[in-house]
């Protein structure tokens, strides 16, 4: 079986649950550890737990994505195409479109060896069918998310706000015997901030 590598997040088998999946990292520019979880169809939640220089490695999605980072501890650092820097520090939270085919991300670092935080990966298309079957009364329109917040290939960068901590503070330290209801309620709490 082949080794997972963290950029395997983006490459969904739809037809197998990858809820507890954990990708390690050990070389010589440090260690990282991604633990994975299935929330919904089309819906994950990733805890990054990296002490690295930097964990790139080229995507180039087979599906759209809406991809949502906090940073609890250290940053992070990525290069857009286009030449576009920015750097997700403590607290902050950006919003990232994935498009299929289409390299996004050309580079990054983690200029602190530190990088400690939670990605909501939302595949659009499956997603989207997951929230209208199972939460169609918030009408959350992923397309139209996507669209305001981070089209024409813009990431969005929110810089530390107490609302975005309440959001995001209760999933570091949240009880595993309610991880998933728990997940679902901040994810659907999150698409309506």
């Amino acid at each position: 079986m082949k080794e997972l590598q963290f950029h395997d997040i983006y490459f969904l088998d739809q037809k197998k649950k990858c809820a507890n999946t954990v990708v390690q990292k050990n070389g010589e520019n440090g260690s990282g550890e991604m633990l994975r979880y299935d929330v919904a169809p089309g819906i994950q939640i990733t805890y990054n737990n990296l002490n690295m220089d930097s964990c790139y490695s080229p995507i180039i999605p087979e599906q759209d994505f809406l991809q949502i980072d906090h940073c609890l501890e250290g940053g992070y650092e990525c290069e857009l195409a286009g030449g576009i820097v920015s750097f997700l520090g403590e607290g902050d939270l950006s919003v990232s479109s994935l498009c299929k085919g289409q390299q996004l991300f050309i580079g990054s670092r983690i200029p602190l060896k530190k990088y400690r935080g939670i990605t909501v990966l939302l595949e659009m298309e499956m997603a989207q069918d997951t929230l209208n079957a199972d939460f169609r009364q918030a009408d959350i329109n992923l397309r139209k998310i996507k669209d305001i917040l981070c089209g024409e290939g813009r990431s969005l960068l929110i810089k530390s706000k107490h609302e975005v901590d309440h959001i995001f503070g209760e999933l570091y330290h949240v009880d595993e015997r309610i991880w998933y209801p728990y997940f679902w309620i901040k994810v659907i709490e999150l698409l309506l901030f």
